[in-house]
């Protein structure tokens, strides 16, 4: 059940778990776990729903005065456990897209330097020691002075 039902009128006796449905609205496929509110009482965890009878059990015996012809809505929060782990897949991806950002950034950082060094070098006339700062860890060039590329970035 995925939606909130509303059943005009329900009985329920004292210590009983039965919750009766007196007219013909359907139970069909109740999660466990549903909670339902019936007129003049406190909520209730229901645990399952009988079609053929027309009922719904409770997690625990009602006690108290019998209530007769109340409506009742009943509500499927027995579906938390998928939305937490909706809500927990979201802030995976999240956090993830977080550390991929952050890695951009710090390429484009490091890409913006040498860009400005590459632009102070080639005004100055000609390649010097700064294309030194165009080169990967093993000392091999990334760009040539005119900025074309000569390798691969490093992963």
């Amino acid at each position: 059940m995925s939606t909130v039902r509303e059943f005009p009128s329900v009985t329920l006796t004292n210590n009983s778990n039965l919750v009766q449905i007196n007219t013909n609205d359907s139970n069909f496929s109740v999660v466990p776990g549903s909670v339902i509110f019936i007129v003049g009482d406190r909520p209730r965890v229901v645990t399952s729903g009988d079609t053929v009878n027309r009922t719904l059990t409770l997690a625990i015996a009602y006690t108290g005065n019998d209530i007769v012809e109340k409506s009742a809505t009943l509500i499927p929060l027995g579906q938390n456990d998928a939305l937490l782990s909706a809500i927990t897949s979201l802030t995976e991806a999240q956090n993830g897209l977080g550390g991929a950002y952050n890695e951009f950034l710090s390429l484009y950082q490091y890409l913006e330097a040498r860009v400005v060094a590459l632009e102070a070098c080639h005004s100055c006339g000609g390649a010097t020691d700064s294309d030194t700062l165009l080169r990967d860890i093993n000392g091999d060039l990334l760009f040539d002075i005119e900025g074309n590329q000569l390798k691969a970035l490093p992963q």
